[in-house]
């Protein structure tokens, strides 16, 4: 496999971190249902998860070593905060 690489982690298949020799869990999220709402997570796969790209394995270090993100739940209020950089918007054709 030209995209493949052994990555160092725990677990075997019949666990939470359900790793084999060729494959394994990708997105990990924690969340605690408080209000307000408190997450983190990780996904190795680069955003577009294109193998070809060379962000594709950016994430893949910190996901290995069981770190993570705190994730944004954007609120209504927060519609023109400068994180945004893009919507996308559906109609019905």
């Amino acid at each position: 496999m030209p995209f493949a690489r052994k990555i160092p982690v725990g677990g075997w298949s019949n666990v939470i971190n359900a790793v084999t020799d060729t494959h394994g869990p990708s997105w990990r999220m924690i969340v605690q249902l408080s209000d307000p709402i408190e997450a983190y997570g990780v996904y190795p796969g680069g955003q577009d998860g294109n193998p070809a790209s060379r962000f594709y394995d950016s994430f893949v270090d910190t996901w290995s070593t069981g770190k993570y993100y705190r994730l944004w739940f954007m609120k209504e209020t927060e519609a023109n905060d400068k994180r945004i950089i893009g919507t996308l918007t559906f109609t019905n054709s």
